[in-house]
């Protein structure tokens, strides 16, 4: 007879038990996007669109707030109550303070750039000369460029001189 007992398990052996996994505590896993995420998406969103409507004048950010973007001769005052500016205005003013020239109160640099500015503005809008503390070497200059574009371009000027 042939010995059945290879084929037989030991009966005093029992088998390995199986490899134990290691518990884990269970961490519950979201899916999809975290809260942070989210969060930086709709925060980028924001600043996208504030930049949109300001770049499309639709609100405006800064120095200029307040100042409004009206049309059609509209009459904004400024924050600081001291001047009227008009955004569509038909006078340009031309101020002399000191040795400063100024058009519509941006400083410019020397009185060719202020007949370059007038000649690209034509005659279309009539100047307004106020020239109150101006050195008389600047005044000068400037009443001779605004009397070369009055002839040449045949522009209004308001020289708001007394004696003359």
């Amino acid at each position: 007879m042939k010995d059945h007992k290879k084929n037989l398990p030991n009966e005093g052996h029992q088998p390995p038990p199986p490899p134990e996994h290691h518990k884990r505590e269970k961490k519950r896993r979201r899916r999809g996007p975290s809260l942070g995420s989210i969060l930086l998406l709709l925060f980028i969103l924001a600043v996208a669109t504030l930049v949109v409507l300001w770049k499309n004048g639709l609100i405006h950010i800064g120095k200029e707030a307040g100042q409004g973007a009206g049309e059609g001769g509209t009459s904004v005052v400024t924050s600081d109550d001291t001047s009227v500016t008009s955004v569509e205005s038909s006078v340009v003013e031309v101020r002399v303070d000191n040795d400063k020239i100024f058009l519509d109160g941006k400083e410019i640099a020397n009185a060719d750039e202020l007949k370059e500015k007038i000649t690209e503005i034509g005659n279309k809008k009539t100047y307004d000369f106020v020239h109150e503390g101006a050195i008389k070497a600047t005044y000068d200059e400037v009443k001779a460029v605004l009397s070369e574009l009055e002839r040449a371009l045949s522009i209004k000027v308001d020289y708001n001189d007394t004696s003359d």
